[in-house]
């Protein structure tokens, strides 16, 4: 996944983890294990939606999968 995202810094993704809430959030930075997400939103089983305080490093073996976030302006 590092590769393939490392293009799309700073672009906001919907983010489906294998364990835990699915979330979205801006991709700020990235590395061999983790990818870093900003301006996080988490989507829990009540389907309120809940910002999230800090930054959230995603280990890339924890990613589902990904999914970019038509930008509201598109």
């Amino acid at each position: 996944m590092k590769n393939l995202i490392r293009r799309k810094l700073r672009t906001r993704f919907h983010v489906t983890p294998k364990v835990g809430l699915p979330f979205e959030g801006i991709l700020l930075a990235e590395d061999s294990t983790y990818a870093v997400f900003g301006d996080v939103v988490a989507f829990p089983e009540d389907g309120t939606p809940t910002r999230c305080d800090g930054d959230l490093y995603v280990r890339h073996a924890n990613v589902a999968y990904v999914q970019t976030v038509k930008h509201e302006n598109e």
